[in-house]
Parts: structure tokens; sequence; C-alpha cells
């Protein structure tokens, strides 16, 4: 048994509630850091106490990385299926899958459990094993539950907490909001219930908010390492060049990125590292400062 927190101990007895009335497809909704993956892996730990088998779903191969280790972590036996690397082995607890190597099959492996990672994104891919597991309950977790969609393959909502509450249990840290002095998102277009990443972009990747987030970092950061997510590829490199302009020691990571940075070494006390959201969630315990300077509509 996992030692949980009373928001995730509350998570799984709702989740049980909505089974025990009929809700078979079910969405976990707790924001990022409340700890989706450990709810997810007691899940798991569940079924498997009535012998059954869990498939996690992920939509990139990192985060299946993340999950295999979170799962073997807490005592789940874990295969996988991740494009080459696939390795299946009979009576495991949980398989962890990429959904887009799974979409590939033709034959699915036997799992009486479906829990899908970031369920938000909702892919074809998504869409095509949701329908063809029909009768194999789901478990979505996300912590944005706003696309179009959803409601055709889940039929309940659980949200046993949220941002205040987690911050003021200490769960998580307090966020300072701070604006750049000119920036507005006239004519930005929306899509998939957040703003379209094109439009967004140009309309924050300009030379003035670069400068006005330069100084911005100066003033408050105390030359502390910090980790921002920026809007796409081509903002996060424009970031990280006006920082370098500035003398301060910075580097772009993305999903291409071949080595991890953030994981990998000791980041720099002074280096900032600007990051493309494609990239899969890291570790930040290295870090000072997390910037979220992409401005969702979801916020």
């Amino acid at each position: 048994m996992i030692a949980l927190r009373p928001h995730q101990e509350r998570a799984l007895e709702q989740l049980r509630e909505g089974f025990a009335v009929g809700h078979r497809r079910q969405i976990l909704v707790m924001p990022t850091g409340a700890g989706k993956t450990i709810t997810a892996a007691q899940i798991a730990i569940s079924a498997r106490e009535k012998g059954n088998v869990a498939l996690f779903l992920v939509d990139r191969i990192a985060l299946a990385d993340q999950a295999v280790e979170t799962m073997r972590r807490v005592g789940l036996t874990t295969s996988v299926i991740r494009g080459a690397e696939t390795d299946i082995v009979s009576g495991h607890d949980v398989i962890v899958a990429s959904i887009q190597t799974l979409n590939r099959r033709r034959h699915l492996p036997d799992a009486n459990l479906l829990i899908v990672d970031e369920c938000h994104i909702l892919h074809r891919a998504h869409a095509n094993i949701l329908e063809r597991w029909s009768a194999v309950p789901a478990v979505g977790l996300t912590a944005t539950p706003f696309a179009q969609g959803l409601g055709q393959y889940f039929s309940r909502l659980v949200v046993p907490t949220s941002i205040r509450e987690l911050t003021d249990d200490g769960f998580l840290v307090p966020v300072t909001p701070y604006g750049p002095a000119k920036f507005n998102v006239d004519g930005v277009k929306s899509r998939a219930g957040d703003y379209a990443v094109g439009d967004l972009s140009a309309a924050v990747n300009r030379v003035e908010i670069h400068a006005d987030v330069v100084s911005t970092w100066k003033r408050l950061s105390e030359e502390r390492s910090t980790l921002v997510f920026a809007v796409d590829i081509a903002h996060s490199k424009a970031l990280a060049a006006s920082f370098d302009a500035a003398g301060v020691v910075a580097e772009h990571v993305d999903g291409y990125t071949d080595s991890n940075p953030l994981r990998d070494s000791s980041p720099d006390r002074r280096k900032f590292y600007a990051r493309w959201p494609a990239w899969p969630w890291v570790s930040t315990r290295r870090m000072r400062h997390v910037w979220f300077w992409r401005d969702p509509q979801s916020h």
C-alpha cells in the first residue's frame, strides 16, 4: 500500500463511488504536482488485488519512462509497449504503452482497466483505443479537462482537490503572478479550449517583451536557477538568446534535445532554462524558480 495524501485518498474513494453507480469511464482532475501518477499507481495496485491488469496509456515516449519508473518504484511489475523497445511479460501487473505504438497494433494486450494519462489531449489514436475497448473501464488523468469531445468517452469528472487547497496544505508552493508591461491577446484564436499556439507565439515572441522578461527576472530572481515554459520552440529559443545577450547563461531544451540537462546534470546556479512545453515534465528539485510564460487560456 502506498502512503497517499488526503486528496489522493479522496480521489480513490470518489472514483469507487462513481464506478459503483455505473460510471465506467471517469476523469480524475487534479492540478499539476498533486500526484496523479502515484494515484494511478494505487489504482493499478487495487486492480492487481482483484486479479486484473491495468494498461497505462501515455502520449509521449519520455512520459512512458516516468510512468514505468513510478510503477516499478511502488512494487508493480511493469511491461512496456514503446516503439522498438516493446517488452510484454505475461503476468505483469501493469502495461505502460505509448498511444502511438499501441494504436498501430492489430491486437491489443490483455488488460482489464485503462488509465489514460493526459486525457485532455485526446488524439484520434486515443479515441480509437477507447472505441476498440468499449467494454473496459477507464480512468482519464488530467489537470485541464477542457478539450472538446471528452464527454463522448467519459461520463463523470472526479475533482477531489484544488490548487488553493493544495497550496494552503503546503503541497504546492504559492504562485505570484507577474505580467509584461505591453501584452494583449487580441486576435489570438482559441483551439481545443486553449490559445492557438501559432497565434499566441506571434503575440508574445517579440523583442520588447523578451526585454521585459529579462529585466523582471534580474529584478526578482536573485540569480537563482530558473526553468521557464515557453509557447513553442521558436519562443523558447528566442528567450534563451535574449538572456544570453544580457549576460545570463541560458539554454533551450525541448522534446528533441538529446540530453536532459535538468535530469542528467546539476544545473548551474545562474543558468536559465527555456523549455518548450511539448518536452515532458521533469523534476525541478534543483530549480529555485519556475516561470510559466505561456498565458494559457484555461488558467
